[in-house]
């Protein structure tokens, strides 16, 4: 089970849908700040938002991690995001850098923990017309793997340094380049 934003708990379905949705965002911590970029004369100007809530994600056996529920909490991230559309109001692109979220990973079965303490981040979005993503990330991040991704999980690695991948419209990961070091989560927890 997880929590909405609000507070209620989600079922198992419900809780996958939402995390195929809110994924994106775990995976990236994100990441928020400014940058000017060129804009066609006709598009909105810039919108800027952020910091983000705190997050809690529940991810059942097999999802985040092999062999164990995975407890993933973010909290005080002071991530700034800002957003680019186009002239028919389509976001086409976000911009994201700040002290991202400290991390606390747990295993529900034993209760260990780990945890990494904020840093600054940076996270560069594009979108494109077919519903894909491409993202830079760059700092101290965790990217959660699915099954369904590209390498495929389950897997939580904590990164230091930059990943680029894309996502499909279904949030499905594919990563493209690491040019970090990598902390596997799961193996730290078993």
């Amino acid at each position: 089970m997880s929590t909405t934003e609000n507070g209620s708990l989600l079922t198992l379905d419900e809780n996958m849908r939402t995390l195929s949705a809110r994924r994106y965002a775990l995976a990236v911590l994100f990441a928020g700040g400014l940058l000017a970029a060129p804009q066609p004369a006709n598009a909105a100007p810039p919108k800027v938002s952020g910091p983000p809530e705190d997050l809690h994600f529940v991810l059942p056996a097999g999802t985040a991690c092999p062999g164990f529920e995975l407890h993933a909490d973010g909290t005080d991230s002071q991530v700034l995001t800002t957003t680019f559309t186009n002239s028919a109001g389509d976001v086409v692109r976000t911009f994201a850098s700040g002290k991202g979220y400290n991390l606390t990973y747990t295993n529900a079965e034993t209760k260990a923990t780990i945890s990494f303490p904020s840093s600054q981040i940076t996270e560069d979005t594009i979108f494109h017309k077919d519903g894909t993503r491409t993202v830079t990330n760059t700092g101290d991040f965790g990217i959660i793997m699915f099954p369904t991704d590209i390498p495929a999980g389950p897997s939580t690695t904590q990164y230091s340094g930059r990943v680029v991948y894309t996502a499909d419209a279904d949030n499905n990961f594919k990563i493209l380049r690491v040019k970090a070091t990598e902390f596997d989560v799961c193996e730290a927890l078993s």
